[in-house]
């Protein structure tokens, strides 16, 4: 693209490139001055060094706070002047599908001052203890001093709206939009840990946001409920305030970014998602929790010509490589190859699908550092709709971020069907042949502890080696609705096991087990009824759901080995 066709977004996007590059290379001439002034002070030559030092700091503080006031103003400018242009524009222009939603973006402003209380709810309540509980013990005091949101909404880019395809021709019970969000506002956070008082600031946070409209029912509001999840992890940035202070903390920014992209995942990136029923009857744990797409088998095979990141007199050229893989807010990782630069892992994985249309692999080469943050040699992104369309896909992709670097993928797509006919045996060893989805409902009538309002229970189900916990049910109302899925290798000879547990003793207050096999032969392979649970009170029960699935692959078009390049992005 020539300069004159760059559009504005990508100029000022270079511009702010250049200008952290700047400071940089700022920071370092303060420095160099600095340190100069230092050794005249060590000479003995005067003691008016260390004023000298406090003013060069000072005068790079008061740059630095300068420098992101202009980066901030070219922003703000920018988004000013584009929607100035959207207003101006007569009302015969016609827009393409990628639809501008300035409308949406003056209803957030209006809103956006409201929206504090449930963002302060979401910090304290999930951000914070996940910091304390993930960050070293030196540092798990840290808590949310302050929380202001500031005046800047986030904005969306473009909406694109389709209505979901119907396999059998009929009428669809839903619609989708798509909204690409971003959101570089003037928030301001404070984290206390101890006496150090630190700063979070510049929080840049962007991905793309899907909203379902689902049900669509025949009554005087027709949308029954309303779910909004991120397709895949969005892209989080910010800086720390207070240097000095930041300094004592090594790796502690990309632990919190860590932490927080993690907690975000854990509840608005699939298979995650928030859910707002609207219409009587309209259950929200079905809209909440259902049924996946498919499974998508992710193999991680080899790499050649990988980029060496370890020099040293043991060590030359060469790299310690490991791959993460992100598939929404699911990770994998495979095992570290110590010196190599042509690793074979051999390794493949399984991941939910929920929304094939628009959800990407995102797959990061890391090189491990025993002394230092691992080192990234590499990454690519590529869209699963692609693969579901083939069947499978045997490829090999060129990583993006560096110069050199191939890494090898095997795709298989399976779907999810209720036919005992489609139970196979496994393709491979240590792969699935089908799903099972547990769905505790509620608990009633289990052994007093403690006041029924003081309560706190969750319910642990296994699967083969898989264990998953519910989230804990509070007060007297011991109801979950929440549906956990489970891959499984031998429908046959595998069973689901439930255990009750209060949260604060960790005392089980009931149990119960059921053969996978006992699905089989039900209607559309699906249970749902009251057991009585075992280890506990004479009327004890659990109420609760069951589906098996078999997984099932497509038929394969296209080759089945082809050097892609159409996959990248």
């Amino acid at each position: 693209m020539s300069e004159e066709a760059e559009p504005s977004y990508m100029r000022i996007y270079h511009n702010l490139k250049n200008c952290g590059i700047s400071e940089a290379m700022e920071f370092l001439r303060y420095f160099g001055v600095t340190f100069s002034l230092w050794l005249v002070g060590y000479m003995h030559f005067s003691m008016a060094w260390i004023v000298l030092i406090i003013m060069i700091f000072l005068m790079w503080q008061f740059e630095l706070e300068k420098k992101k006031k202009h980066r901030k103003h070219l922003i703000q400018c920018h988004q000013s002047s584009y929607v100035n242009r959207i207003e101006g524009l007569p009302s015969w222009v016609y827009f393409s599908e990628d639809e501008q939603v300035e409308w949406l973006n003056k209803m957030l402003v209006q809103m956006w001052p409201y929206i504090g209380g449930m963002v302060y709810k979401i910090l304290k309540e999930n951000v914070e203890p996940e910091l304390q509980k993930n960050l070293p013990k030196s540092l798990s005091s840290l808590y949310f001093e302050t929380i202001d949101l500031g005046n800047t909404p986030p904005q969306f880019k473009h909406v694109v709206a389709y209505g979901k395809k119907s396999k059998d021709k009929k009428r669809s019970d839903d619609f989708i939009f798509d909204l690409a969000l971003f959101y570089r506002g003037d928030a301001n956070l404070k984290l206390s840990v101890k006496s150090v008082k630190l700063g979070i600031s510049n929080i840049e946070l962007q991905g793309p946001l899907r909203v379902i409209f689902k049900p669509l029912v025949s009554e005087y509001n027709p949308v029954g409920g309303v779910t909004v999840f991120f397709l895949n992890r969005p892209q989080l940035k910010f800086d720390l305030n207070n240097l000095l202070n930041v300094l004592d903390f090594p790796g502690l920014k990309s632990t919190l970014r860590r932490i927080i992209n993690d907690v975000i995942a854990s509840f608005v990136v699939l298979p995650n998602r928030v859910v707002v029923p609207l219409a009587e009857g309209v259950d929200a744990s079905d809209l909440q929790y259902p049924i996946p797409e498919g499974v998508l088998q992710i193999g991680v095979l080899e790499a050649k010509d990988l980029t060496p990141c370890d020099f040293g007199l043991v060590k030359k050229g060469k790299s310690d490589p490991y791959t993460i893989v992100q598939v929404g807010a699911q990770q994998f990782r495979t095992k570290l190859i110590k010196n190599d630069l042509n690793p074979e892992w051999n390794e493949t994985f399984e991941a939910f699908i929920d929304n094939q249309e628009g959800q990407e692999i995102f797959l990061q080469v890391y090189d491990e550092d025993t002394s230092s943050k691992d080192t990234k040699i590499g990454f690519i992104e590529t869209d699963i709709g692609s693969v579901v369309q083939e069947g499978m896909r045997n490829v090999w992709l060129q990583l993006q971020g560096v110069e050199q670097g191939r890494i090898h993928l095997q795709l298989n797509w399976l779907e999810l069907t209720s036919s005992l006919q489609d139970l196979m045996p496994p393709a491979q060893p240590g792969t699935s042949v089908a799903v099972v989805i547990v769905k505790p409902i509620s608990a009633s009538a289990l052994p007093v502890t403690k006041k029924p309002s003081l309560q706190s229970i969750f319910c642990e189900i296994t699967v083969g080696e898989s264990i998953q916990n519910t989230f804990i049910a509070y007060g007297e109302k011991t109801e979950w609705k929440q549906a956990l899925r489970f891959l499984v290798s031998d429908p046959e000879g595998q069973e689901v096991k439930i255990k009750v547990i209060e949260a604060k003793g960790n005392k089980v207050m009931g149990k119960m087990a059921i053969d996978i096999r006992s699905l089989l032969n039900k209607p559309d392979m699906t249970i749902q009824q009251t057991y009585p649970l075992e280890t506990s009170g004479e009327k004890s029960v659990l109420k609760c759901r069951f589906i098996l699935r078999m997984l099932k692959a497509p038929a394969v078009n296209g080759a089945m080995n082809v050097e892609e390049k159409t996959l990248l992005r």
